[in-house]
């Protein structure tokens, strides 16, 4: 973290006032308004988009490590695919190799700025500007280098990265209340290799895979916050309103995807949720 102090003094003021949401935001109910559209390379559009609609809440869970500590959990239940009603709550994976289906993107995005955090990330300071009608200073913030390249690990047709890759964001900043406002993630390094030839299975027949160009050139993120006013009893949280998500992938099966969530009808839920660990289960 860079050591100036003005920046070092203002991200005291964000840490503090992240740990203090993290630390109340528990028994809030909301609605997901998803659009989801599959992407080709050039990151045109590919097929017709489709709408899912999640009704979801954040409940506390005790952390392993202490039991008196708690962090937001978010479960979250598929109400409507596309405008049609559905009765599972989650949908299957659309490909064997990733799943596509919207993954939960509410609950954790500013833990980075937790004070027992910030150690882990290089921040700077970018100036001032005007967000959503208020002043804010824009910070910059970057993963430490990584110390072994990036490296592609297959199993039969499927393939993954020995590591992520590294991102680079930038952080609006309420210059009033110290609220973030707003944050974006993007790649700081782009990747490209060949997935070697081998051999898979297509049921019980083993089919030659010929190798196969890669390439990891988008992976963007976005969340855009504002305080909403709870009452009974009153309160304040800071809260996600819009977030969209964008990753383009060349030479894999699926190209790409354009997600965009409205976040929406935040109020509290007050019904006790129990989570229960499956490894409990020994019968």
């Amino acid at each position: 973290m860079e050591d100036t102090t003005p920046l070092k003094d203002m991200l005291e003021r964000v840490g503090e006032r992240v740990k203090k949401y993290h630390d109340v935001m528990f028994s809030i109910a909301f609605r997901e308004v998803l659009q989801q559209q599959e992407l080709r390379s050039n990151a045109t559009a590919k097929g017709k988009p489709r709408e899912l609609i999640y009704e979801s809440v954040v409940v506390a869970r005790s952390s392993a490590a202490n039991q008196k500590e708690s962090f937001p959990l978010v479960t979250r239940t598929l109400k409507s695919v596309n405008g049609k009603a559905v009765k599972e709550q989650s949908l299957p994976q659309r490909s064997k190799c990733v799943d596509t289906n919207p993954q939960a993107a509410y609950s954790d995005q500013l833990t980075f700025l937790l004070p027992q955090n910030q150690t882990k990330f290089i921040f700077s300071y970018a100036g001032e500007d005007e967000l959503q009608g208020r002043k804010a200073a824009v910070v910059l913030v970057a993963t430490p280098p990584a110390s072994d390249p990036v490296k592609i690990l297959t199993k039969g047709n499927c393939f993954s990265l020995s590591r992520g890759l590294q991102r680079k964001g930038k952080v609006w900043i309420d210059l009033d209340t110290f609220d973030v406002l707003q944050l974006q993630w993007a790649l700081a390094e782009s990747f490209s290799g060949k997935m070697p030839s081998g051999v898979a299975k297509v049921g019980i027949f083993p089919v030659f895979r010929p190798s196969k160009k890669l390439g990891y050139e988008k992976s963007d993120f976005m969340m855009r916050f504002r305080p909403v006013t709870f009452r009974n009893p009153e309160q304040t949280l800071l809260l996600p309103i819009f977030s969209e998500s964008t990753w383009i992938l060349k030479g894999a099966g699926i190209a790409g995807f354009r997600t965009t969530t409205d976040y929406t009808g935040y109020r509290r839920f007050l019904t006790t949720v129990e989570i229960k660990d499956p490894t409990d289960d020994k019968n």
